[in-house]
């Protein structure tokens, strides 16, 4: 127990020192992949952690899991919408994200984490991030889709353009740059770049 008890510290405390060593007013890094320190999840920050844990056994599997993250960008499909809103037109925004059956017949959805339905309040803009391929028969007029759709095959000259969109974004600063190399912190700047416009419209 002493023995897990020292690995728990030693894991917190260089955690906190990665973490310390990064910019905290760069937005780049709230997208990362790499700061997602999950003991239960296949992710780049886990890997991260059994490298830290034992270098020599876990070296190929970290820096594997850092290749396979980066070619996945390749299957990310492009974002679309559906039925697209002035923010003007609502009080309140609401980001969340949705499978078909959290959608009633009715075009109503029934948000699984504030457990209510988006009929409640006319006055909401429901912004949801739709993770099935089939879209749902029916939308209300106060939901916004965000969907995609999966590729069939990698689409390698999309991974060159995000690459070299990023390596330009953050000024050569490879340290950002090496942030942004994963599917996941793809998945969240395509989302950004669609939202920040309602996000600011609203704020003005």
């Amino acid at each position: 127990m002493k023995n897990i008890e020292a690995i728990r510290k030693q894991i917190i405390n260089k955690i906190k020192i990665y973490s310390k060593a990064l910019d905290d007013k760069s937005d780049f890094y709230s997208a990362s992949s790499h700061l997602y320190f999950s003991s239960q999840e296949s992710t780049l920050a886990n890997s991260k952690i059994n490298f830290w844990i034992n270098k020599k056994n876990n070296f190929f599997q970290y820096f594997g899991q850092i290749l396979k993250h980066f070619l996945s960008i390749s299957i990310n499909g492009h974002p679309k919408i559906l039925n697209l809103k002035s923010p003007s037109d609502f009080e309140f925004i609401i980001e969340t994200w949705a499978l078909k059956k959290n959608f009633h017949k009715n075009g109503s959805l029934n948000d699984r984490y504030f457990n209510i339905n988006s009929r409640k309040n006319k006055k909401i803009l429901w912004i949801v991030i739709y993770l099935d391929d089939n879209l749902p028969s029916k939308v209300d007029k106060n939901i916004l889709l965000i969907f995609r759709k999966k590729r069939k095959f990698p689409d390698f000259l999309y991974l060159l353009k995000y690459f070299f969109q990023m390596l330009i974004h953050t000024n050569f600063n490879f340290k950002k740059f090496y942030h942004t190399l994963s599917n996941q912190s793809c998945f969240a700047f395509q989302n950004y770049n669609i939202l920040k416009d309602f996000i600011f419209s609203k704020k003005n």
